[in-house]
């Protein structure tokens, strides 16, 4: 039976492909050429035209997910395409703050690839609450955060990882980012961003529309935002390895250049250097995966393990997120937080201090246990970010100015007009609007 982080790796390889069909599509089309060729020229109205595409891009992964569904096209020959569609319609849910959206397009993924749930669903004659039973008489829940602390006194590289299109995991992101800064941890590197909006954002310290498509997700922004609060030196690692034919080879060489960068940029530079590294997926693992064909893939942290000498502290957090009601992995969450506040969790051995429950410790050091999520006033739980972001209604003024959908968006009173949105909320006329969860600061609003 695979495990969640094989489960795991379906996945990532569904992203792989994604981003694949995506640099296809870009490359054949004259108009993305031409509109970032206007980023280049414009600048400031370019910044302005990505604000204002929010609702658009929803729209149009909206359009295509149906046309995707609509195919005549048996299952199996377009998976690829229904593959894509559902990783572009979640990761625009998540931008516009349409949180269960986004996890019922992952769900729909999920079911795509059955080995994604099949995992975590009961074998047959095994019963859900006695397999939480079993693991609870051995591990106990501890605050993850906290133990992510202790497992990093003494270390130099710490790696988090996230699926890009789960806000959750960039609110758990911040939390752990800002713990460890108290260690002294000072570099925060981050696979999403690119080498030439790094001087803008040390320079400006808040992130803005014009330094990428990654930050356009509020959550994601905010992460960075108070990561320079908190005093984090920003280092991009991205670098784009000459493409070969064989994917495997590709992905070999590209986990190979991010290494590269992050040894180059880093670790040789400044030798006493302590370092957060924030990945998707599976370039936070040691080890390596073996693809279906037998192809051999070592991933960013195995890597940086073997040039640098330094072993990563691996912290896990895809396995664990939102499974699906009626598995042993939903059960196994629903018995940890029958008794217990919402906050993270690892899961610590009752007999041996220092040891936890993780599904593969080849590959990673801590299993970090998210709670399902609960909504309140039509917004995720865990967006209250223990106090720092609290509800705010959507401001009377801007309801009922129009008939169909459309989104609502808060900005920092302080900060300028190309900034990304501390929150936005989709509003449908004729049901009760959902609230910001915004901190305690004076806004601004614009819709679209």
């Amino acid at each position: 039976m695979k495990t969640p982080l094989q489960r795991t790796r379906l996945l990532s390889w569904c992203a792989l492909l994604a981003c694949t069909l995506l640099v296809d599509s870009r490359a054949a089309d004259p108009d993305a050429t031409l509109k970032y060729k206007r980023n280049e020229l414009l600048q400031g109205e370019w910044a302005w035209y990505i604000r204002v595409e929010y609702l658009e891009l929803l729209r149009r992964a909206e359009s295509n997910y149906r046309d995707v569904m609509a195919s005549n096209t048996p299952p199996e020959s377009n998976k690829k395409e229904l593959v894509s569609a559902l990783i572009w319609l979640a990761g625009e849910r998540s931008n516009v703050g349409d949180y269960s959206g986004a996890i019922e397009a992952y769900n729909s993924l999920r079911l795509l690839h059955p080995g994604m749930t099949d995992a975590s669903m009961m074998p047959v004659g095994e019963v859900p609450t006695e397999y939480a039973k079993s693991v609870l008489a051995e591990f106990e829940p501890e605050p993850a955060v906290a133990a992510i602390a202790r497992a990093a006194t003494g270390r130099r590289i710490v790696i988090l990882n996230e699926v890009d299109f789960i806000p959750r995991h960039r609110v758990f992101a911040t939390q752990v980012a800002l713990e460890l800064r108290k260690q002294g941890f000072e570099y925060l590197a981050v696979e999403a961003l690119r080498p030439e909006t790094i001087g803008r954002l040390n320079n400006r310290e808040r992130p803005a529309i014009e330094d990428g498509r990654a930050l356009k997700e509020p959550l994601f922004a905010d992460f960075i935002r108070q990561s320079m609060h908190a005093g984090y030196r920003l280092e991009s690692y991205f670098k784009l390895p000459k493409p070969l034919k064989d994917v495997v080879a590709n992905t070999n060489a590209f986990e190979e250049a991010q290494a590269d960068e992050l040894i180059a940029n880093i670790l040789k530079r400044d030798r006493k250097s302590r370092v957060l590294v924030y990945a998707t997926f599976e370039h936070g693992y040691k080890g390596f995966s073996t693809t279906p064909e037998g192809g051999r893939i070592e991933w960013l942290a195995e890597r940086l393990r073997a040039r640098s000498g330094i072993d990563p502290l691996c912290i896990d957090q895809v396995a664990m997120i939102e499974p699906v009601p009626g598995s042993r992995d939903r059960a196994l969450l629903d018995a940890i937080y029958s008794d217990r506040t919402p906050e993270s969790v690892v899961l610590a051995s009752r007999k041996n201090s220092g040891e936890f429950m993780v599904f593969d410790r080849t590959r990673v050091d801590l299993q970090v246990f998210h709670r399902p999520t609960v909504m309140v006033d039509g917004r995720p739980d865990w967006m209250a970010m223990d106090g720092y972001r609290k509800p705010l209604a959507v401001p009377d003024d801007l309801l009922g100015i129009s008939s169909r959908k459309f989104l609502v968006q808060a900005f920092d009173e302080d900060e300028s007009e190309i900034a990304v949105p501390l929150d936005q909320i989709l509003v449908t006329p004729g049901i009760a609007p959902p609230k910001f969860m915004l901190p305690d600061r004076k806004y601004h609003f614009d819709i679209q």
